[in-house]
């Protein structure tokens, strides 16, 4: 089942254009407000030192001294002077203007003139009744030295309980010469209301902006579901149609205003189609005349060459493994088929396959999965990769109508790794030599190819040892119906290869043992449908072989160098090529220990192939799924990982859940002397249809 989102384009487009809708109305409307308040205050600070400054230009220190020193000489003057603050005050619109005096001594400020009072707060004092009241040293920010001397003062906030936030200002008031008086003249302003003025005009325009916001936001909603929505959903379910009832007409008189571009994919899509429906009439033609020329029989011959594998190049000293495959069938048509061929560096490849079905479609469809996936494999593509490329090849060709069955693996005959994957066959048969009993092997089957679109395909790896044995073979032995309506099954085959005169015999003679056993069990031989099978052994034609546990520290290093020299003395290596390769192991074993745990061992195993003149040293342990020989530009180490590449032929490193391990391969020429009269005859590659 494909994945629905749980919400639609058109929902996730309007939430995101109404999350930006709201989010730039709120940064503008923040903005404004910071901006304003901001332009506000500078000017009630510019106002308050403009004031004050005029102020002090306007008094006398004789007049401010002569009304400080005595209460009692309030007269016609003073009330001149208190008229005139208060004018200035009311002109100007701030709220207080008043005189003080700093007194140190007393540690607080005397008031000497201020403006009227400020009904409804705590400023509410008569300047007639009150001349000398005071004002407490910490309401002016200044110490008692600077106030001494008159040095100006920045505006400052404060917070009165009734009046709210005032804004005080102040100016040293100096006579002509410059020199300070000993007075400050002072006004406040109340930022409450100015500031409330501020915030009602926000909030409307908060109002007027959401108004627009709204409307070009449902513009916009309009504009992307006519453009945009509304003709995703039609091409979709015009796709839909297609997939799910192979409606062809789906896509035919779509068309869509202002929006050429899916215009274009409509054409393109029904282009698509009528290309689809030609190559499919060319085909089915091609097929029907195929038969009509042919005939079923030479068909069903035809398409068994074509299955059947080709010979492996002839090879001196032969394979390191032993192959052998067979059909069984009648005389009709055979969907089922086993291959083999090389890839690079050595390795083969073995496929076993089959289509459900016996009629000329699935034959030809077999085939043709039989040849996609061997170029996929061929082409580099790693077994996985080809695996999930040819079933995407085969599936745009038939849709998902017919598939195959399909068990494809790898081995690498220098260091026995086989890798494997089953796409819907039946699960092979593994026999260990020190074993001495097949058991299935516990791999996981995918979807067959062709069956679904996208599938995602790994594969399992298997560690072979010399004279291990993997058996495969296709569901027609297994659905072999006996005479009480059972079929043959899984556990008569493992229960066949497991008795001693299979197991122990040759491949193609255990291979006629067991398809004997399941035609013998057959109620109707008539009934039984083509199968194939195939046996591989894997034949690692090595005369030493050891390994030991690690340390990862300097007594692991040293045991190394004592298995590494028992081993190339024991196969007569020259002097000079056992030096290169202690050298060689040293340097590769510290490159493990660096990506090793704290603790940590590491198995360490040496094989000598002296027909071909190879040495393989591998080491097991946790590296922590990293290349011990991928070292940066800037490590110290990365001398020694070139030096490792530059002496090995071939260095490989695998991850997987059993651990991280590498192994190097490096050709000895002393190792060839003498192998020819140690040599296991030539691996036999053979194949047979029955």
């Amino acid at each position: 089942m494909k994945h629905r989102p749980r919400f639609s384009v058109g929902i996730r487009m309007a939430a995101l254009a109404l999350v930006m809708s709201v989010a730039l109305s709120a940064a503008g409307l923040l903005i404004s407000y910071a901006q304003y308040t901001a332009q506000l205050e500078r000017y009630y600070q510019d106002l308050g030192v403009n004031l004050t400054r005029a102020l002090a230009t306007l008094l006398s220190e004789e007049d401010l001294d002569y009304y400080l020193e005595d209460r009692d000489r309030i007269d016609e003057h003073f009330g001149e002077l208190n008229d005139m603050v208060e004018t200035l005050r009311a002109g100007s619109g701030v709220s207080h203007i008043y005189v003080i005096r700093p007194q140190p001594k007393q540690e607080n400020y005397a008031i000497v003139l201020e403006s009227a009072v400020i009904p409804g707060t705590d400023y509410a004092r008569n300047s007639y009744d009150d001349l000398g009241s005071t004002l407490e040293m910490e309401t002016i920010p200044l110490t008692w030295e600077a106030a001494e001397d008159g040095e100006p003062f920045a505006p400052y906030r404060t917070e009165d309980r009734q009046a709210g936030l005032l804004l005080t200002v102040g100016a040293p008031i100096r006579r002509w010469d410059g020199t300070f008086t000993g007075y400050y003249a002072m006004a406040d302003i109340i930022l409450e209301q100015a500031l409330g003025s501020v915030r009602s005009f926000v909030r409307q325009t908060a109002w007027l902006m959401g108004a627009a916001a709204m409307l070009l936001f449902l513009g916009y909603l309009a504009l992307v579901r006519r453009d945009l929505i509304l003709p995703i959903k039609k091409l979709t379910g015009a796709a839909r149609s297609y997939m799910d009832r192979g409606d062809r007409q789906a896509f035919r008189g779509m068309s869509f205003k202002g929006g050429y571009e899916f215009n274009d994919l409509v054409n393109t899509f029904q282009l698509m189609l009528a290309e689809i429906e030609v190559n499919n009439l060319e085909k089915v033609e091609m097929a029907v005349e195929e038969q009509r020329r042919t005939g079923d029989a030479q068909v069903a011959h035809d398409l068994r060459a074509a299955m059947r594998p080709k010979e492996l190049p002839q090879r001196e000293g032969g394979y390191p493994f032993a192959l052998d495959g067979s059909v069984r069938h009648n005389d009709g048509m055979v969907c089922c088929f086993y291959d083999y061929f090389l890839l690079d560096h050595g390795r083969l490849c073995v496929l076993v396959g089959e289509a459900p079905g016996q009629e000329l479609p699935q034959a030809l469809f077999t085939v043709i999965a039989q040849t996609t996936l061997k170029s996929h494999l061929r082409s580099g593509l790693s077994l996985e990769q080809a695996m999930r490329e040819a079933n995407q090849q085969l599936y745009e060709m038939s849709g998902g109508r017919l598939s195959v069955n399909l068990l494809a693996g790898v081995l690498d005959g220098t260091t026995g790794r086989f890798a494997c994957v089953n796409a819907g066959s039946q699960v092979p048969f593994l026999l260990r030599t020190r074993e001495e009993r097949y058991t299935q092997v516990d791999a996981f089957s995918y979807a067959p190819l062709g069956l679904c679109e996208n599938v995602s395909y790994r594969a399992l790896e298997l560690e072979l040892s010399q004279r291990d044995r993997l058996f495969f073979y296709t569901s027609g032995l297994s659905e072999i119906m006996g005479g009480e309506g059972q079929p043959f099954g899984e556990d008569r085959v493992r229960l066949c290869l497991n008795e001693r005169q299979t197991r122990q015999a040759d491949l193609d003679w255990q291979l006629q043992l067991v398809g004997d056993a399941g035609e013998a069990y057959a109620a109707y031989s008539s009934q039984v449908r083509p199968y194939a099978l195939l046996a591989l052994e894997y034949c690692r034609r090595d005369r030493a072989q050891a390994h030991c546990v690690l340390t990862g520290d300097a007594a692991g290093a040293a045991a190394l160098q004592d298995l590494l020299r028992q081993q190339l003395r024991s196969n007569r290596v020259s002097q000079e090529e056992a030096a290169r390769v202690l050298v060689m192991a040293d340097e590769l074993f510290a490159l493990c220990r660096t990506r090793g745990t704290a603790g940590g061992r590491f198995l360490a195993e040496c094989v000598t192939v002296r027909e071909e003149g190879l040495l393989l040293l591998r080491f097991r342990g946790a590296m922590g799924g990293q290349d011990p020989l991928d070292m940066g530009e800037d490590s110290p180490l990365r001398g020694s990982a070139d030096f490792v590449r530059r002496v090995c032929d071939r260095v490989l490193f695998q991850s997987g859940e059993q651990g991280d391990e590498v192994t190097a391969v490096k050709r000895l020429e002393s190792l060839t002397a003498g192998a020819e009269d140690q040599q296991d005859p030539s691996p036999l590659v053979k194949g047979t249809d029955v």
